[in-house]
């Protein structure tokens, strides 16, 4: 039994069959020289270089954009801010206010007032009140100053409103002379001749004892206003109308003589009394004597209410 072994079974193989391994690609860069590698380094940074410089020249001529814009706006916010000088424009055509002084004097002295503070030269620090008020005061026949600050412009636009005269106050001491505005106040004084030259139209009054300057207030409103109501009726335009030649106002005993031209006879007349009433009374008084032909000889007093005396 021994001696005949199986045969032992053979042993399958695996049919593999042989892969072919795919071609495996390996890529060596070839080492540079020193001289390559140097060459290759300057090139990349002359371009770094280079692109520093466009972003640096980009900043560069940005920011100069950006500042000039600033100076820009800059130069119109000052430019529609601040004003150069005054314009000034009177509010009338009447010939007897442009006998006061002429345009040229009051844009000069109204420009003097406009450059003594650095604040008038700002719309934003101008004070408008107070700048009419100093206008005023320079110039008492003003009435009315109007500051008109533009929008757009840098000229300052002031408009003026000015008093009508009213008389010419005597001063025959120094022989000089000044003129009275509406409101019973001092505007001008010089020499009787340049006075009686520019306002021969008005009537001169009279105050004795008195003593003025420029921007005094002669008259109490009741006088300035008894004084316009009578020359405002007697103006010569009708044979009881007598146009009025002069006034003499005694402050003591409140009576004001009227005296007219061509005349021998004057009226009496108080600032005490409505002034209405007397300047009516006078006037209807007036147109009945010329008529009857029995003028007074010596005055006509109307002081008194409802009373006439005729001397």
């Amino acid at each position: 039994m021994g001696l005949f072994k199986k045969p032992p079974k053979p042993q399958r193989r695996a049919n593999i069959s042989p892969s072919v391994s795919a071609p495996i690609m390996r890529y060596y860069r070839p080492q540079a020289t020193s001289k390559n590698t140097k060459k290759e380094n300057n090139t990349t940074k002359s371009s770094a270089d280079s692109r520093n410089n466009a972003r640096d020249g980009d900043s560069l001529l940005s920011l100069v954009y950006r500042w000039f814009g600033v100076i820009v706006i800059l130069f119109l916010v000052i430019a529609n801010t601040t004003i150069s000088e005054a314009i000034v424009k009177l509010d009338t055509d009447n010939s007897d206010f442009a006998n006061y002084r002429s345009l040229q004097e009051y844009n000069t002295g109204i420009n003097i007032i406009f450059s003594s503070s650095i604040r008038n030269k700002s719309k934003f620090t101008l004070n408008s009140s107070s700048f009419e008020a100093e206008i005023r005061k320079k110039f008492p026949e003003v009435s009315n100053a109007v500051v008109v600050t533009p929008l757009a412009g840098r000229r300052l636009q002031v408009g003026l409103s000015l008093d009508k005269p009213l008389a010419r106050l005597q001063q025959p001491k120094n022989n000089s002379q000044a003129v009275l505005s509406s409101n019973g106040s001092i505007v001008i004084i010089d020499t009787a001749t340049v006075i009686n030259e520019k306002f021969a139209d008005l009537p001169s009054i009279s105050i004795p004892n008195i003593n003025y300057s420029v921007g005094d207030q002669i008259l109490t409103s009741d006088e300035a206003g008894l004084t316009r109501l009578l020359i405002s009726e007697f103006d010569g335009s009708a044979p009881y109308r007598y146009k009025i030649n002069s006034l003499e106002y005694d402050v003591q005993k409140r009576e004001i003589r009227l005296k007219f031209d061509n005349v021998s006879f004057f009226a009496k007349l108080t600032p005490e009394r409505d002034s209405r009433e007397q300047v009516g009374a006078l006037v209807s008084s007036l147109k009945s004597l010329t008529e009857q032909g029995g003028l007074p000889s010596e005055y006509i007093d109307v002081r008194v209410d409802d009373r006439v005396f005729v001397k």
